[in-house]
């Protein structure tokens, strides 16, 4: 069986929405150095690879950012697994 989670960003629209960044947002710019996949991801997909699944891990929202025409629902459509997991903020 195949698993992939996604990590989608908090609002998917970020790229076409105004933002209003606070203070602590300005001290830690979101890059791929910065943008950590939550750790219950990294967790599960850990434990079922032992378990003998294969698992994929897709950091959506990093690659929204590092392209701006990046196709999200054409990525979506494209990936051949038997269950997809999306993590929620």
């Amino acid at each position: 069986m195949k698993i992939t989670f996604l990590h989608a960003p908090a609002f998917y629209d970020f790229r076409k929405r105004n933002a209003y960044y606070g203070p602590i947002s300005d001290l830690i710019p979101s890059t791929p150095i910065f943008d950590m996949y939550p750790l219950g991801i990294i967790s599960l997909a850990s434990y079922l690879e032992k378990m003998g699944y294969k698992t994929k891990v897709i950091n959506l929202a990093a690659l929204m950012l590092l392209d701006k025409n990046y196709d999200v629902e054409a990525r979506i459509s494209k990936i051949k697994s038997d269950l997809i997991a999306i993590d929620l903020h």
